[in-house]
C-alpha cells in the first residue's frame, strides 16, 4: 500500500470500475478501494471518502495522462467502438424541451384541440346525459376551506418551474472545453 497513491475518488463503484479499465486498457495496474463496502450499502460512500482508484507512484503520470487523452477523445472512441445500429446521443437537452413543453401546458392545449374536434365531429344524442346529484352540485358551488382556482400562488409555482426547466435547456448547451479536462 505504501508505494500505490489514489488516482482519483468516485461516487460510484461503476464510475471507477471504468475508470480502472480504461487504465488497464494502458497497461497501468490500478485497483479500486472500498468496492466491497460500498457495493453492500451505496449509502456510505460519502462516509468513507468515495470509491477510490489506487495505481502505483511510478505509474502514476501516465495514468493521468492516459485518462486526460481518454476523456479528450471519448467522443472518437464510442464511435469507433459502437455496434453497427446503435444509436450515439450527444446532448439529452430533448428532455428540458419535453418537460418545458409539459410544464407551460402545450399538450394540454393540443388534447383540449383534439377533444373539441372530436366533440364537434360525434352527433349529440349519441353522448348519454345524466343529471347531477346534489352533492355534486354541493361540491360544485365552491363549498369548502380552500378557494375554487389555483389563485397566484399556482401561477407563480408554474412560472418558476418554467424558468428553472428554461435555465435547465440553456445551461445544458454543449461547449467546447477551454483548457484540458482534469483528471
Amino acid at each position: 500500500m505504501s508505494n500505490t497513491v489514489i488516482l482519483r475518488a468516485f461516487a460510484t463503484v461503476s464510475e471507477a470500475r471504468i475508470c480502472r479499465s480504461i487504465l488497464e486498457t494502458h497497461g497501468i495496474q490500478a485497483s479500486i478501494d472500498n468496492e466491497e463496502i460500498v457495493v453492500q450499502d451505496w449509502s456510505i460512500v460519502p462516509a468513507v471518502g468515495g470509491v477510490h482508484v489506487r495505481v502505483p507512484k511510478s505509474q502514476l503520470s501516465a495514468a493521468k495522462s492516459a485518462l486526460t487523452d481518454h476523456l479528450k477523445y471519448a467522443e472518437e472512441i464510442l464511435k469507433e467502438h459502437a455496434l453497427p445500429g446503435d444509436s450515439i446521443t450527444t446532448s439529452q437537452r430533448w428532455k428540458a424541451i419535453i418537460m418545458l413543453l409539459m410544464y407551460l401546458g402545450f399538450f394540454n392545449l393540443g388534447l383540449a384541440w383534439f377533444l373539441l374536434t372530436l366533440d364537434s365531429l360525434i352527433p349529440p344524442e349519441w353522448i348519454p346525459t345524466s343529471e347531477p346529484l346534489f352533492s355534486q352540485a354541493r361540491v360544485n358551488t365552491g363549498f369548502g376551506i380552500s378557494s375554487p382556482g389555483p389563485g397566484a400562488e399556482g401561477v407563480v409555482l408554474v412560472f418558476l418551474i418554467a424558468m428553472i426547466l428554461l435555465w435547465e435547456l440553456i445551461s445544458t448547451r454543449p461547449e467546447k472545453p477551454k483548457k484540458d479536462p482534469q483528471v
